[in-house]
């Protein structure tokens, strides 16, 4: 803001000083317009009277003595205007009163040369050729002062063309500095806008790709800039606060979750044993049953129940021990029930009865033991 001001303050007082030298010079070539003008008009009206004069005395014209009476201060009043405005050395002084006093003859003779023209005419010529040869002097006298007009307007406008000259050749070095300030400052304000959004662009794709490292990005501004950088660094924050509590809650679930899986392992291995020991526990007490019933029913036969009751304890064993895997067959396991409940029917009699009802083709059935 300060630099504004201050081109705004260089490019005001190059055009004050622009403005004010240029009315300066309109002011000088406007007096010296007026010097001629006043001239002009001076030489002008004499002119004019002088005709008036004339006619009068080639026509008798009545009308153009009283024109020529009425003009005779209007001649006065341009030469006291060319007095007051034309008198600016001693030569156009002296083409000055030198018209004042020709006038003054010019005027005298005209009035002898009215009055003697009915009277002498040989006094007439001559007072008719004292005046024209007068207003022959007043015409070279206007001349001379015009020419002393025109020097002295040459002189000053080589005067004013150096000074303009000058005036050029600042306002043109005023413009260039100001354009070199322009550039500086053009060259710095966009490297201090530019940069840091270029900035923040690059550490928004970082921050895309989901890299919040590093440094938090700050400029010395107080400004939009300084607005818009401070607000990324807050949102930067914030997201990866989020992101991070986030990936705690990621890391809180798959802990979670493995701590579920070894639970369900555990539980697992907890109905294993205890199916294990409910087998440890029913094994040695069918096996000591068994034999107990062999034992009683050898004592009443001899062969047939013996032999069978032997050979289903021998299916038993051999298939509780010969499961290597954990996966039988449905039509196994009920072989292995009918044997069992071949020796539970010897064991009980008639008190017990059992029917195994399997439409389906149990080869293909596989269930866990």
């Amino acid at each position: 803001m300060l630099f504004f001001s201050l081109i705004i303050a260089c490019i005001s007082l190059l055009n004050l000083y622009t403005l004010f030298n240029a009315f300066n010079y309109l002011k000088i070539y406007e007096q010296d317009l007026i010097k001629n003008t006043v001239i002009h008009n001076l030489q002008t009206s004499i002119i004019e009277n002088n005709s008036n004069f004339e006619n009068y005395i080639m026509y008798s014209d009545e009308n153009a003595l009283n024109q020529f009476n009425d003009k005779v201060p209007e001649i006065w009043s341009n030469w006291k205007l060319v007095q007051e405005t034309s008198n600016t050395n001693s030569d156009a002084y002296f083409q000055i009163y030198a018209i004042r006093y020709a006038l003054l003859a010019y005027m005298e003779s005209i009035d002898k040369t009215q009055k003697s023209m009915d009277k002498d005419e040989n006094s007439f010529i001559n007072n008719l050729l004292k005046t024209r040869r007068i207003n022959g002097y007043i015409d070279n006298y206007l001349k001379e002062l015009v020419h002393i007009r025109l020097e002295e307007g040459s002189q000053l406008y080589s005067l004013q063309i150096g000074k303009v000259i000058k005036i050029r050749m600042v306002s043109f070095i005023g413009i260039i500095f100001i354009s070199i300030l322009f550039m500086i400052f053009g060259t710095y304000f966009s490297e201090s806008v530019t940069k840091p959004i270029r900035e923040l662009a690059d550490r928004s794709l970082k921050m895309a790709e989901g890299e919040f490292t590093g440094n938090l990005f700050n400029v010395p501004y107080r400004d939009e800039i300084g607005v818009l950088t401070t607000s990324f660094n807050k949102m930067r924050t914030n997201i990866h606060e989020m992101v991070q509590s986030l990936e705690d809650k990621v890391e809180i679930e798959k802990r979670l979750r493995e701590d579920e899986l070894k639970i369900a392992d555990m539980n697992q291995s907890l109905k294993e044993a205890q199916f294990l020991s409910l087998q440890s526990q029913i094994s040695p007490h069918f096996l000591f049953n068994t034999l107990n019933t062999i034992a009683r029913t050898s004592m009443f036969e001899k062969a047939p129940n013996t032999v069978k009751l032997i050979e289903s304890l021998s299916n038993i064993f051999r298939y509780t021990l010969n499961r290597q895997n954990r996966i039988v067959t449905l039509s196994e396991e009920i072989d292995i029930l009918n044997e069992y409940m071949h020796i539970q029917k010897i064991r009980y009699g008639d008190r017990l009865t059992f029917r195994i009802d399997c439409d389906l083709d149990s080869s293909e059935i596989q269930i866990p033991i």
